[in-house]
């Protein structure tokens, strides 16, 4: 394949960009789809600076310009293939390609409506702005012929837009011969009729190979496989025929009246074949590169390979083989084990633990305990002992380093709504409030997108320690919060319902007006838009976004991705958002709740939480609350009018303390014992 040289690219792309500012024409994307059928992006396939394998964008234009395009590879991307079509390369995913040419301005096209696959192809339409065209009739017999200027192509219509010029006119149509002339286009000559096109017969083909089943491509379409027989028009075409393991056929074949069309090829077989002896045996296999895992053997064509391999808790192994045409060659390779160590410090000493590894028991026993050489990942250790609360910790075991947790099991706590600081008559007042509360046992947790696939601002995982504190079970309602604050500035309407259309201002004030009528210390100070906090007082508070997602994940649990669950089928059961809602809020607790007894921390409306935004901090901290300063509040949750990723436990959003919208509501915390 021919491609410009980089120089030569990114020397266009220099003049174009110093004709900017003398640049008079816009170019216009007419479509933009996939080819399912065209396998040329297979065939010609190229790997982008990732090693991955690009998608073939075939643009499609009229435009008399050369272009020249950029999609952010180091290569250059594009070649023309014949006037008016350029086979462009981009890479997987979204991403952005841009076209250039001389006195037009630069086009940065955002490749977002079809995501690019790797070896598939698109084709994209693009044309000049429609500025000096003037309309042309061109008709022909069969009038569904397809008509060309230059060796553009205008389509299979009558009427066009055109440029007024000399132009070799081109009709055609598959089955007939073609019309050609030489014709002039301008107001007084827009009209070209009496075309006729002569009819002629598809020739009857053959084509086989030893062996067969090779699959058959002509001018890059894929037809069948050999041996079979089909029929195509006279005329020139370019053959491939790819099977496994065999050196491929390209050449060009000549259909005629005159020949017998008859095509044999014999495949030259191109293997060796690499046989694995791996330990352990489950490793993962990459050859070059490319994932065999699971395969105990491999026919390559010759040539040398990068045989790696690899699993968790081993260090990787890599060895490089030339393999010959014929050759039957053997890899034998053993990983050796990453090791840490465990160290359990435990009270009461009589409680009992249990080790599991993928959820297979490893290790049971009694009291402290310390266990050396064990496997480096991530295992589940719980901690258990009659009259006390389960402990369950996620254990991660680092390469040559002690893992060092020191667990003290609590006692069961009552049921009922009493603690150190808060009276039963207290307590019977929150009640009669509508605040029912859960409990929530403080404990250390790793905050943060600990899954892999969230956005930039989740991405920095830290261990927080939050203290004891109690939760609201549900989302404040609006009838709560008319009964306190004598007002409901909610959107959707119902009692039952959260209330929303709140400012963080609004739940603030909300916060101290219960705290004061149930007898309770008020946390926060209020002076105008200047808001203290007194994390010490036993008031109602807005929770701080770690607390949020401490008990958004049933205390911190790593299999809680939404609020109850870790499968994304399962949602629905948990969360009302965009898929499920109707549009609209719903009545509080109508989905299941989470682990601890907390219903719709993900979904129906998003959460307002104390904290400024903030970027996660790079050491551990206990209760942290954020920073003292800022302008946007953090909220939580996600709700009905938004998708299922933004409902996870580990998104963040923000806004303006004066913000308020009808997705956008709260619940309250106070300190627990």
């Amino acid at each position: 394949m021919q491609l410009k040289t980089k120089n030569s690219k990114h020397l266009f792309l220099i003049i174009a960009l110093l004709s900017f500012a003398f640049a008079d024409n816009e170019f216009i994307i007419e479509s933009f789809k996939a080819l399912p059928n065209d396998m040329a992006g297979s065939v010609y396939a190229r790997k982008d600076g990732n090693n991955e394998f690009c998608g073939l964008i075939k643009v499609k234009t009229g435009i008399r310009e050369e272009l020249a395009f950029d999609s952010g590879l180091k290569f250059s991307p594009s070649e023309k293939k014949k006037p008016g079509e350029y086979w462009v390369y981009v890479s997987p995913g979204e991403g952005r390609l841009t076209l250039f040419a001389e006195s037009f301005v630069p086009k940065h096209f955002q490749i977002s409506t079809v995501k690019i696959e790797s070896k598939r192809t698109y084709e994209l339409v693009v044309r000049a702005k429609e500025e000096e065209k003037i309309p042309v009739s061109i008709l022909s017999e069969p009038s569904d012929a397809e008509k060309m200027l230059d060796g553009i192509s205008l389509g299979t219509g009558d009427n066009f837009q055109v440029i007024p010029g000399n132009y070799l006119l081109t009709v055609r149509k598959q089955g007939y011969k073609d019309y050609t002339r030489q014709i002039q286009v301008d107001k007084d000559n827009a009209l070209f009729k009496d075309i006729v096109l002569n009819r002629i017969e598809p020739l009857e083909i053959q084509i086989s190979s030893n062996p067969p089943g090779a699959d058959i491509f002509i001018d890059d379409i894929q037809y069948g496989q050999t041996n079979m027989g089909l029929y195509l028009y006279e005329g020139n075409y370019d053959l491939k025929l790819i099977l496994s393991g065999h050196i491929g056929v390209t050449e060009k074949i000549k259909i005629s009246e005159k020949s017998e069309n008859r095509f044999f090829y014999s495949l030259v077989r191109n293997t060796g074949v690499l046989k694995f002896n791996f330990s352990p045996a489950d490793v993962k296999i990459l050859v070059n590169k490319i994932n065999f895992t699971g395969r105990n053997e491999l026919s390559l064509g010759p040539g040398t390979y990068m045989i790696e391999i690899s699993k968790p808790g081993y260090y990787d192994k890599s060895e490089v083989v030339e393999l010959k045409r014929g050759e039957t060659k053997t890899v034998s390779l053993e990983l050796e084990q990453k090791t840490g160590r465990l160290q359990v410090s435990i009270s009461p000493l009589k409680a009992n633990c249990i080790l599991k590894k993928d959820g297979k028991e490893i290790l049971k026993w009694a009291g402290m305990q310390d266990i050396k050489d064990l496997l480096i990942g991530e295992y589940e250790l719980s901690c258990y002992l009659n009259e006390h609360i389960t402990e369950n910790r996620k254990i991660v075991v680092e390469e040559n380093t002690v893992s060092s947790n020191i667990i003290s099991l609590k006692k069961e706590k009552p049921t009922t709504y009493t603690d150190n600081n808060v009276s039963d008559e207290k307590i019977t007042r929150i009640n009669q409030y509508g605040v029912e509360e859960i409990y929530v046992y403080g404990g250390t947790f790793r905050m943060g997108d600990i899954w892999g696939d969230g956005e930039d601002d989740e991405k920095a995982i830290y261990r927080a320690t939050i203290s004891d504190y109690y939760i609201s079970k549900y989302e404040i309602t609006q009838r709560l919060y008319k009964k306190i604050m004598n007002e409901n500035p909610s959107y959707f309407i119902g009692e039952k319902y959260p209330v929303e259309q709140v400012t963080w201002h609004d739940a603030i004030m909300f916060c101290n007006t219960l705290s004061e009528i149930v007898g309770l210390q008020k946390v926060y100070t209020i002076s105008g838009t200047n808001v203290t906090a007194d994390f010490t007082k036993n008031g109602f508070r807005l929770p701080t976004e770690a607390e949020w997602e401490y008990a958004a994940r049933s205390r911190g649990s790593e299999d809680q991705k939404w609020s109850g669950t870790d499968n994304i089928n399962l949602l629905t059961n948990y969360a009302w958002y965009d898929s499920n809602s109707g549009n609209k809020t719903h009545p509080v607790g109508t989905k299941q709740p989470n682990d601890l007894g907390i219903y719709d921390m993900s979904g129906n409306v998003w959460e307002w939480c104390w904290d400024y935004s903030w970027n996660y901090p790079s050491i551990a901290e206990k209760n942290p609350r954020g920073p003292s300063t800022g302008f946007q509040r953090i909220t939580r949750g996600g709700s009905w009018d938004y998708i299922e990723f933004h409902c996870r436990t580990a998104n963040r959003s923000y806004h303006f303390p004066s913000r308020s919208r009808k997705n956008l509501g709260f619940r309250i915390v106070r300190n627990g014992e």
